[in-house]
């Protein structure tokens, strides 16, 4: 079984947040939809910086590093998790 990695979110974690949220199946906002909504990745940012907005990041590793020797993580998401 893979290991599953959580840490608590940090600002530099928002756009890539804003560009996952456009990737899910269920409900998806693409980053010109949450623009629309007020969420910008400034936005997103500030929320996770002051409290208003936390969240976590998780991810399993691939045991696989990329040219520049940086390992490669996979994010998925666990349907049966619910």
């Amino acid at each position: 079984m893979t290991a599953i990695s959580f840490r608590p979110a940090v600002p530099e974690d928002a756009a890539a947040c804003m560009t996952l949220r456009a990737l899910t199946q269920e409900n998806a906002f693409t980053e010109e939809d949450l623009r629309a909504l007020g969420i910008t990745v400034d936005s997103w940012s500030s929320g996770i910086r002051d409290g208003s907005g936390p969240g976590f990041v998780a991810w399993t590793s691939t045991g696989e590093h990329d040219e520049a020797g940086d390992e490669i993580l996979q994010l998925r998401v666990d349907r049966g998790a619910r």
